[in-house]
């Protein structure tokens, strides 16, 4: 869905910029630009530092105060975690209408953020899956070690997701058998992600080869299923 490929646009983003030691340290909805072909744009560096500089002065904290990662309230050195922080707080957002912290007192959100509960999303929107849910509530930890190690290992986890959402969708027709080829069901996979059997033909087509694709996040696999003439 819409938020499964935001999340993985994003994720692909930082990984780039992490690999290079920078540090967004300000991701926010204004950072995140849609643009009209669907490409998801990461935006406005300018607090962004390599994680090796030293123009962060001690207890300087810099960023959003909504999305600001706790150990940045404390003017710790930035890792990735923090931007994996401000995603969470996104991603929280999104799904819930709210940040998980808001006041206006700068002290109490500093509070907020080191030592507050955070409210799991599906409980204030049930239509958030668990797995969204356990995504969002590991980008929030407190500590930056207990939030993902890095950008891919998010995508990675989305991606699976996606395949047992769209492999949970795929159901064979009740109404008609899946003929066999080579002991094999041949499936035809349609765009909705729903299986319907293949129509073999005719006699007269044996031997002809049966591709079939399924999609599965971007991977494509295709088999070919041939079943040979047989002597009458």
């Amino acid at each position: 869905d819409e938020i499964s490929r935001l999340i993985v646009d994003i994720c692909r983003g930082l990984s780039v910029v992490h690999a290079l030691g920078i540090i967004h340290r300000d991701l926010k909805p204004a950072n995140i630009l849609i643009a009209e072909d669907g490409a998801t744009k990461i935006v406005d560096f300018g607090v962004a530092r390599d994680k090796s500089s030293r123009l962060t002065q001690p207890n300087q904290t810099i960023g959003s105060v909504c999305y600001i990662a706790p150990e940045m309230w404390l003017g710790k050195k930035p890792t990735p975690a923090v931007d994996f922080y401000s995603l969470g707080i996104m991603l929280y957002e999104m799904v819930t209408g709210d940040v998980p912290f808001d006041d206006p007192l700068p002290g109490q959100m500093l509070e907020l953020h080191l030592n507050g509960r955070v409210i799991p999303p599906w409980q204030k929107n049930k239509e958030v899956p668990k797995w969204l849910n356990d995504l969002i509530l590991k980008l929030l930890e407190k500590q930056p070690k207990e939030r993902p190690r890095n950008a891919l290992s998010i995508i990675e986890l989305v991606d699976t997701e996606r395949l047992r959402a769209e492999n949970s969708r795929v159901k064979v027709r009740d109404d008609e058998q899946a003929p066999v080829v080579n002991g094999q069901s041949a499936v035809n996979v349609t765009a909705s992600g729903t299986i319907t059997p293949i129509r073999l033909g005719s006699q007269g087509e044996r031997g002809k080869t049966y591709v079939f694709r399924l999609r599965a996040t971007q991977v494509y696999e295709e088999a070919a299923l041939q079943e040979k003439a047989r002597p009458r």
